[in-house]
């Protein structure tokens, strides 16, 4: 009986292997295209709260399986998630730089306006609160009534100065009415500050809400309104943790305490930030961060679903050994490790654009940054090759993340808004 052999990119195989090969390259093919329609999509949409298009990260967690991962904000992810008929929270949106200030609009009576409202104004914006104040927003030529709409448009929270004066304004009742009405939507708070009005001197529905009152000059009641606008109390400030206990620092909440204690430890020990560098196994991470081995498998365990450790298990039911990927460089570096990946890349961008050149390598990348140590270049090009801001290629012999980086259509959008 004769032996059927088949050839397959210049090597024979059995048939059976051949099916699979060529079934491996198909999927292959389809998750390739389907990351260029992903870029292309977010390529043409502006982050709507940034006025930037902003970077998606594509990264496979299997053969067929993959995790998209934006900077941008939420609108952005379900912009992105619609056009691709994606169903919604697909797109997952990283929390870093999304954080925006509170946005007080200021309804006042204008005989309050220098006494009261502009040092109020002021004080709040020392706060780290943004204010809408009319004698800062509105210019020469301007539509009052436009501006104001704005205003109450996209503040967060509604801050009315009632005097005696002011409660008989009639443009300062129509702004609480249309104030009222954001806060029954669920859009915005209303604050009432009483300056010289008694409770029982309130419309009933502003009674009805806690209207404390106002001394102007007082630390004290403005150190409350600040605290109402933040939404947090005045109670004092709960003391440090235990040093047992590992704290998740701000920007990674998504993350679990095990995750970001075996990611910093990667990202510490790495020396060359490289794919399978460091490669360890499951008790060496153990005794090296103080966390059971148990812990250790299951931050693991979420760090391979999310794309960004390989995990290599012994067929002999041995220890099985984890190496980081690129992908958690770019995700953890500018948190963990104190490398600002992102702006670094963007400053490699900038200058291929300023010198005129399509492209650069690697060496000359190093060679133009010489502060630069290796580990910080690799983290800025792991950066690159994921964001694809610019085209790479890579070499498997290379001390770099990256061989050879090339400008694209993207790169000078991405170093225009992000230096």
């Amino acid at each position: 009986m004769m032996k059927l052999t088949f050839r397959h990119n210049g090597r024979e195989m059995p048939m059976e292997r051949m099916f699979e090969a060529m079934q491996r390259e198909v999927i292959d093919t389809g998750m390739k295209h389907f990351e260029e329609k992903l870029r292309g999509v977010a390529s043409s949409i502006v982050d709507t709260e940034t006025g930037k298009h902003a970077d998606v990260f594509v990264r496979r967690t299997s053969d067929t399986t993959m995790v998209l991962k934006t900077s941008g904000s939420p609108a952005f992810a379900a912009e992105l998630e619609r056009r691709l008929g994606l169903d919604a929270g697909a797109v997952e949106v990283d929390k870093v730089d999304t954080e925006k200030p509170p946005l007080v609009y200021l309804a006042h009576g204008s005989e309050d306006k220098e006494t009261i409202v502009r040092p109020l104004a002021h004080r709040l914006m020392e706060k780290g609160i943004d204010v809408w104040f009319d004698n800062w927003e509105i210019r020469a030529g301007d539509s009052l009534r436009q501006k104001m709409e704005e205003g109450l448009g996209n503040c967060t929270h509604f801050v009315v100065v009632l005097t005696p004066t002011s409660m008989t304004k009639p443009w300062v009742n129509a702004e609480i009415d249309a104030a009222f009405v954001r806060r029954v939507a669920g859009i915005s708070k209303l604050i009432v500050l009483r300056c010289g009005v008694e409770v029982s001197s309130l419309p009933p529905f502003l009674a009805a809400q806690l209207s404390p009152e106002f001394r102007p000059g007082s630390d004290e009641d403005f150190e409350r309104l600040a605290a109402d606008i933040y939404g947090v109390g005045l109670k004092p400030a709960l003391g440090p943790r235990p040093g047992y206990l590992k704290s998740v620092p701000d920007g990674l909440a998504g993350w679990s305490r095990g995750v970001v204690a075996v990611a910093e430890f990667l990202v510490s020990d790495s020396k060359s930030g490289l794919f399978a560098d460091p490669m360890v196994t499951v008790d060496e991470v153990a005794a090296a961060t103080g966390l059971r081995e148990d812990d250790v498998a299951d931050a693991v365990s979420e760090l391979e679903d999310a794309g960004l450790v390989e995990v290599h298990r012994s067929l002999q039911g041995g220890r099985h050994s984890f190496c980081p990927k690129a992908s958690l460089f770019v995700e953890f570096d500018r948190l963990l490790a104190g490398i600002d990946s992102k702006g670094d890349a963007a400053a490699i961008v900038a200058w291929l654009l300023n010198s005129g050149a399509e492209g650069a390598s690697a060496d000359q990348v190093a060679k133009h940054f010489p502060d630069w140590a290796d580990r910080r270049i690799n983290s800025a090009l792991n950066y690159l090759d994921e964001s694809k801001v610019v085209l790479t290629s890579k070499s498997l012999d290379s001390m770099w993340a990256v061989s050879i980086l090339m400008l694209n259509e993207r790169s000078r959008r991405f170093a225009r808004e992000n230096t």
